[in-house]
């Protein structure tokens, strides 16, 4: 986005544009810091490195909204933030609530500074060139700043699954090599799984898939992983299919060494319920089976 596409000064983060390009001066800025609170919160520290855009937001003239952009669909929305100012510093703090799951694919965010009304904006903060007061009508887009990426971690994982057919075995078989997990059914398997795919997610029939194909999948790439791995922790920096397992289960606070006390189904049990089309109480149902199992053994 080039800043002199506006007939007047818009002012951009430093990140995003060349100096020569910018219509402020080199010490103005404008950038957002977004950090999780808890599901669906995110607080919004948002710096306004211009006394003359500060200004505008203290009398009510301008207002701070949030842009969001989903990252795999073509939904956006832009909210108003109701940011507070840290006493007379350049910094406004403010809260927004983001249903993620609209979002496929995860989403951007940003902030924009935007016009509440027709005004005649200050150039004192501008390069030279400028008139003393340009003329600006509502609605006016007047700054933006950095993105920041919000990681859909469902939509990660329920992509992770790739089933396809294949005329060379005759019974399941699991690949986590690449960048998904593989699993290849024969085609008497594959025509039963396409059958019950088709009632669509959300159904009984789609918990059956889970349980019948993905479920035993999962428990097989994990078991494999537990084997190599020993300690508190998963290896970090790996990538693919089993990088973005180690990940999960890292955020779940299921190490290595709790697959081998609990067992791999577990484990595989635990991600499945933060799915889509998870359905809790079976899974529940799952775990408490093979915890007891393994109690016995």
């Amino acid at each position: 986005m080039k800043l002199h596409s506006w007939p007047y000064p818009v002012l951009g983060c430093k990140l995003l544009c060349e100096p020569h390009e910018s219509d402020y001066k080199t010490d103005c800025d404008f950038t957002l810091e977004l950090t999780k609170v808890d599901a669906g919160r995110f607080r919004m520290k948002i710096l306004v490195d211009s006394g003359v855009l500060c200004d505008l937001l203290a009398s009510n003239k301008a207002s701070l909204v949030s842009y969001r952009e989903a990252l795999a669909s073509p939904l956006r929305m832009t909210r108003k933030v109701n940011a507070t100012r840290a006493g007379a510093s350049r910094e406004f703090l403010g809260e927004i609530e983001i249903d993620t799951a609209k979002f496929n694919g995860g989403l951007k965010v940003c902030a924009y500074i935007v016009a509440n009304q027709d005004l005649q904006l200050d150039t004192s903060d501008c390069i030279p060139g400028y008139p003393a007061k340009v003329n600006i009508s509502e609605g006016a887009l007047l700054a933006y700043s950095n993105a920041k990426l919000i990681e859909d971690r469902k939509s990660s994982l329920t992509s992770l699954f790739r089933v396809m057919k294949s005329d060379a075995v005759e019974a399941m078989t699991v690949s986590s090599e690449g960048e998904v997990i593989v699993i290849s059914l024969p085609p008497n398997l594959f025509l039963g799984y396409r059958l019950y795919r088709s009632q669509g997610a959300g159904s009984q029939a789609s918990a059956t898939v889970a349980c019948a194909f993905l479920l035993p999948a999962l428990v097989e790439v994990i078991s494999g992983m537990s084997k190599d791995t020993a300690g508190d922790l998963w290896p970090e920096g790996d990538s693919g299919a089993k990088g973005l397992l180690a990940a999960e289960l890292n955020i779940l606070g299921i190490s290595p060494d709790v697959v081998t006390q609990k067992g791999a189904a577990f484990a595989a049990a635990s991600i499945f319920n933060k799915l889509p089309y998870s359905h809790s109480r079976m899974f529940d149902e799952l775990r408490a089976a093979f915890s007891d199992e393994n109690n016995k053994s």
